[in-house]
């Protein structure tokens, strides 16, 4: 009997979902067609929750303890429950015992787990009520096992005992399946839907880290980026569902832990209220968008006043990528900011330093080369060097007086590896990433347009940069602008050198750099071993940080709001002093100049090519240059 009806439990609850989940999928639609190949996404789902959920997820190992027994056993048990209650036979049963007793502990995992991590506290509402809904339905699939075993007779236990137990059992299975469409069970169906159909596919590529982190060109539709919910792609909306409300990006941003109007899962359940028209929730605090209802296109621009995103919020933003490099769902928090500043709404509310974006003053061109006075570095594209191996792109860090200390150091060791180098002198402009980084998508077109015909008419084989922005930039935003480039960061380049004995090893000493690693250098592009490989070769014992967060200078914030960009760094700071390392290197201009403070007591900032250099000056070197 109890057997009977929990198979009929299991065929109807599947049931009950699809009503509510109507709408949710009506929701999706209402967003831009994406192009998304179904076939192979299906097909690589397995692997992908695999390869990228698990792993997220194994950053914290309760975390992945729970959710393999809970979902693990819950998707076992309701399996196994079908067959069971069908007939399966004893091995079957017994297989039902072992799964509803793993989704048993999976639920009690759950209720011991903490209601607060490092960051806000975690869900409250239906997600409190899952771990007694796991367990009840773990519970009434443990009786039917052993019932089908002929172990007990749950019925002749009597009315008092029996009808409670199909009472609770079905409806803990209820608000579980349901769940998956209303409830807190809902980021497990639509995060499936969202990994088969993710935006960026070659994110779960084994290419390493770095992978796919380019902003893509303007596609069309009604307006500029996301002025309002319908203006995001369709998958992109389904990822906003797929949010599982874990904290883990609030705890990776910078800008959050500064105190700053950002909270990357706060805007992201923002995004997921304000396409249901629901009033949506920042920092605690209730913000009524009043946004057009469900099934009808939000007309309200999100980030325009009476908006459901305050413009504050979109502009404090790093784009360092650590809520993107945090989410065990792999939603695009970023795609949806860049969108989002994109549109016209949020570029009227960009702080007015911003609508100038860079370090270049555009009227004093001359002042870009004045770092190579002495130097003799050659202006490629004259008759005198009319083609070169590699260009040293100067960048913005040409106009800060530490960009320059990095930039002569860079030269001097080029010119000391035999390197065949040269600039471009004054005919080098602004590669548009600042422009790009707040939204401004058609200054980034002109700016490289410009780039692209001054390029186009010099011979050289490959570029290299101090700034891991504009090495982002050109390689990996250009190649969509038709513009292909080999670039390398000048860390690669050094560390290149060193392996070809074109540079000398440095003898270790009892020295020691806490590294700050740039954002833009390890998640955008990719690469982490060079600069460390560079300062052990300038003889540096090399300490990082545990946590290792954005320095504040990225994504215009230094230009929008530097007072919170200059919080950020000296929350940095203080961490990278507290390593007891006597120096604090970076591989980033921005990271040199907002990381200085010149105070009492504050350590030395340097680049890596400027430790490098010091330490061939003043040490005898291991392995001769070539």
């Amino acid at each position: 009997m109890l057997a009977g009806l929990y198979l009929v439990g299991l065929v109807l609850a599947p049931l009950a979902m699809l009503l509510p989940l109507i709408p949710v999928v009506q929701s999706w639609r209402l967003g831009r067609p994406a192009a998304v190949d179904w076939v192979h996404g299906l097909q690589h789902l397995p692997a992908r929750l695999a390869r990228e959920v698990r792993g997220a997820l194994a950053r914290r190992r309760e975390a992945a303890r729970l959710h393999a027994a809970a979902a693990g056993g819950f998707a076992a048990t309701y399996v196994l429950g079908l067959w069971t209650a069908a007939g399966g036979g004893l091995a079957v049963e017994l297989s039902l015992v072992a799964a509803s007793s793993l989704l048993i502990a999976g639920a009690v995992l759950a209720a011991r787990r903490p209601r607060r991590g490092t960051g806000a506290p975690l869900p409250g509402g239906g997600y409190r009520a899952l771990p007694w809904a796991l367990g009840a339905f773990g519970g009434w699939s443990h009786l039917v096992a052993w019932e089908c075993l002929g172990v007990i007779a749950p019925f002749d236990w009597g009315p008092g005992a029996f009808v409670p137990i199909v009472a609770i059992g079905g409806a803990a299975l209820v608000f579980l399946v349901v769940g998956m469409s209303r409830g807190p069970m809902r980021h497990a169906l639509a995060g499936l839907v969202y990994i088969a159909a993710h935006p960026r596919p070659a994110r779960f590529a084994d290419a390493g880290p770095g992978r796919d982190m380019a902003l893509r060109p303007e596609e069309g539709g009604a307006s500029p980026g996301a002025s309002t919910i319908d203006d995001f792609a369709w998958n992109l909306r389904a990822g906003f569902d797929a949010c599982v409300r874990c904290g883990r990006c609030q705890d990776a941003c910078p800008a959050f832990a500064a105190n700053l109007p950002l909270n990357p899962m706060a805007l992201v359940l923002d995004l997921s209220r304000a396409a249901e028209g629901r009033p949506v929730r920042l920092r605690g605090q209730d913000y009524h968008p009043g946004l057009a209802p469900p099934g009808t296109t939000a007309a309200v621009a999100l980030a325009a006043p009476g908006g459901a995103i305050r413009p504050e919020t979109l502009w404090a933003c790093t784009t360092c990528g650590a809520c993107v490099d945090a989410c065990p769902m792999q939603i695009e928090t970023l795609d949806a900011i860049m969108a989002l500043r994109r549109s016209p709404s949020a570029q009227a509310s960009m702080p007015e330093p911003g609508r100038q974006p860079g370090r270049a003053a555009p009227d004093m061109p001359e002042a870009r080369c004045a770092w190579a006075a002495d130097l003799g570095i050659p202006v490629l594209g004259t008759a005198e060097k009319p083609l070169c191996d590699v260009l040293l792109w100067q960048g913005d860090a040409a106009f800060t007086e530490r960009g320059r200390r990095s930039l002569r150091a860079l030269a001097k060791l080029l010119q000391r590896a035999g390197v065949d180098f040269a600039i471009l002198g004054d005919a080098e402009t602004d590669c548009g990433d600042a422009a790009r980084r707040l939204g401004r998508e058609s200054a980034f077109r002109a700016q490289a347009a410009a780039v692209q015909a001054v390029l186009d008419a010099r011979r050289f084989r490959r570029m290299v940069t101090i700034d891991p922005h504009a090495l982002h930039c050109f390689k990996h935003e250009y190649p969509a602008l038709g513009v292909r480039l080999w670039v390398l960061h000048h860390t690669q380049l050094l560390a290149l050198l060193l392996d070809e004995r074109r540079l000398p090893r440095v003898a270790a000493d009892d020295q020691s750099a806490a590294l700050l690693e740039p954002c833009y250098l390890v998640r955008h592009v990719g690469e982490s071993e060079a600069p460390q490989a560079v300062l052990r070769a300038a003889g540096l014992s090399v300490v990082t940080p545990e946590r290792q967060d954005c320095c504040g200078w990225g994504g215009g914030v230094s230009v929008t709001d530097e007072p919170a960009a200059r919080a950020m760094a000296a929350q940095r700071r203080d961490a990278l002093a507290g390593l007891g390392a006597s120096t604090i290197a970076v591989a980033c201009p921005g990271c040199a100049e907002i990381l200085a403070d010149d105070g009492p007591g504050s350590p030395a900032v340097a680049d890596v090519a400027e430790l490098l250099l010091a330490a061939i000056e003043r040490q005898p070197a291991l392995v001769p240059a070539a």
